[in-house]
């Protein structure tokens, strides 16, 4: 694999600005091209111990600020496209526990790298996200897994946007004509950010069905998470993916979209 361009920030303890004195508590790792953002933060506070000689709730209350880092990188991840992206959610950051500005990096494997970047700057055990390394939609995975689809899907293709240059990354892909990328996507509660992921993928599937590659035709299926499925929001999004011929799977037709895959491949 080649070598993309990444981003990556300290997240750090510091309970007075104007001192500057801080202890690394995390690591940041961002990689546009792959719509690639999480952190990973220390699950004990002995740096912050020794450097500033605090405990109790204090430590719970810093405990709590990482942990909500966390799982914000991790719901809203569809609101981070650019470094620009990244840099103004630093600027809103208002507590003792800071991110600082973001570093260039090259990045193989993002969520090794992360795991070599918190040995190296931060040390210790680092807390992950609870689903941290499943799949976006486990029954979505599961079903692509049986033994009956064997040779039939491919796994984890990388696949570059034609005008754009983009890469995007595609759990699943399977023949029947056309070659159909499936994209699995948790969409954010945030109705600014669910419209702009939707509006990209949009966009993106537009571009793949326009441009074929070396003759074959690609179609995108993004099969689609909602936090709230009765939200306003998702019958606006099913709109702009039928507006540009980009087939919307709602996360509970799962299975008979499975099914409907069997049936296309001849399992």
């Amino acid at each position: 694999m080649n070598p993309i361009k990444g981003y990556y920030s300290l997240v750090q303890y510091c309970p007075d600005a104007s001192r500057a004195e801080a202890a690394n508590v995390g690591v940041l790792l961002f990689c546009p091209e792959i719509e690639f953002i999480q952190a990973r933060v220390s699950q004990g506070n002995d740096r912050i111990r020794r450097f500033f000689e605090i405990g109790g709730p204090d430590l719970e209350r810093v405990n709590a600020v990482k942990q909500a880092l966390v799982k914000r990188l991790e719901v809203d991840k569809g609101s981070f496209r650019t470094l620009e992206d990244l840099q103004r959610f630093i600027g809103t950051r208002a507590n003792e526990v800071v991110i600082t500005p973001p570093r260039p990096v090259k990045v193989l494997d993002p969520a090794a790298d992360l795991d070599s970047l918190f040995a190296e700057l931060v040390g210790g055990r680092a807390t992950r996200s609870r689903t941290e390394g499943m799949p976006e939609i486990p029954e979505l995975d599961q079903g692509f897994r049986q033994p009956r689809f064997h040779s039939r899907i491919e796994f984890n293709q990388r696949v570059s946007v034609p005008v754009v240059g983009r890469a995007i990354e595609i759990p699943y892909a399977y023949r029947n004509g056309a070659v159909k990328l499936v994209k699995p996507h948790r969409f954010s509660t945030n109705e600014p950010a669910a419209v702009d992921a939707a509006m990209r993928l949009a966009v993106e599937g537009d571009l793949l069905q326009k441009y074929p590659e070396e003759g074959t035709q690609r179609r995108l299926i993004v099969v689609s998470f909602f936090e709230d499925p009765e939200s306003e929001v998702v019958s606006r999004l099913d709109e702009l993916f039928r507006e540009y011929q980009v087939e919307l799977v709602r996360q509970e037709r799962v299975p008979a979209f499975v099914e409907q895959v069997a049936h296309e491949v001849g399992v």
